[in-house]
């Protein structure tokens, strides 16, 4: 018998459990990687003063899907014309 705590022993005879075992440890250190991935900043400010729009560009320039290709397509005569 173990006087530390046999409950919570990592080992086990079954198998099965230990294979749950292994597929839990593996989705806990998956999360914990997409965790770290994410990157959290907090706006503050008087109402007004930009922290949507600061937002905005920060999505619409580090965004996963920054220019969407029909947004793209939407914008190109403009900016020609702009240009031109």
């Amino acid at each position: 018998e173990n006087p530390m705590g046999g409950l919570c022993s990592s080992e086990s005879g079954d198998p099965l459990e230990a294979e749950m075992n292994r597929k839990i440890q593996d989705r806990i250190g998956a999360d914990r990687k997409k965790e770290e991935e994410v990157h959290k900043m907090l706006l503050l400010g008087a109402g007004e003063s930009g922290k949507s729009t600061l937002f905005k560009q920060m999505q619409l320039i580090y965004g996963r899907d920054a220019f969407p290709e029909e947004e793209r397509a939407e914008y190109t005569p403009v900016i020609y014309a702009n240009i031109l």
